[in-house]
């Protein structure tokens, strides 16, 4: 049941926003927004898959990502000791080589058993793909393209950056990862 007299102030209220004058430069505006081919107001959404390493939070895209499960094993790989390459590790039955992602990036942690949280993420080429460990990989997160800020100048201008900007995910800000550039990073490693 209604008070009849709420009714007729909403009923008013409601017809005052649609009776507004509308001024010439908001008309100019919604018939160039609606002159427009459709696609061209789609605003472009990345898919990112949020991953943790140490205290830091990184995005890699979904596209680039092949599969995502429970920690494994690393062995280490006698007479390979580049910085960044941790070993091999049986994933689903596919030996694969496994890039310590804290250390390309910079960031130091110590290489801890694996928590509850942690994962194993398979990214680049189907057929030649590379493994990291990580602390944790919460789920996927839908980022328009104009919401990437740039990163910082000390890291987009470092020679072997991977960050091509930063996104704010449910967990917290991240870097973004360019795929193409890590994977140059990587296969450098000499694997």
């Amino acid at each position: 049941m209604s008070d009849p007299g709420s009714e007729s102030i909403l009923r008013e209220a409601l017809t005052n926003l649609l009776d507004r004058p509308v001024s010439d430069e908001t008309l100019a505006q919604h018939a160039r927004d609606a002159a427009r081919p459709r696609e061209d107001r789609r605003e472009e959404l990345s898919t990112l898959l949020a991953i943790q390493i140490g205290a830091e939070w990184f995005a890699l895209p979904a596209a680039q990502v092949i599969h995502v499960g429970p920690a494994v094993t690393v062995h280490r790989v006698p007479h390979r000791a580049k910085t960044g390459f941790r070993g091999l590790a049986n994933v689903d039955g596919r030996i694969v080589p496994v890039a310590d992602l804290g250390r390309l990036m910079g960031i130091e942690t110590p290489h801890a058993p694996a928590g509850p949280a942690s994962r194993v993420v398979l990214f680049g080429d189907a057929d030649a793909p590379w493994a990291c460990m990580v602390d944790a990989a919460p789920g996927m997160v839908l980022v328009a393209d104009s919401s990437t800020e740039a990163p910082p100048v000390t890291v987009s201008e470092a020679p072997d950056s991977i960050t091509v900007g930063l996104v704010q995910t449910e967990w917290g800000r991240a870097s973004r990862v360019d795929v193409t550039r890590l994977l140059q990073l990587v296969n450098g490693l000499g694997m």
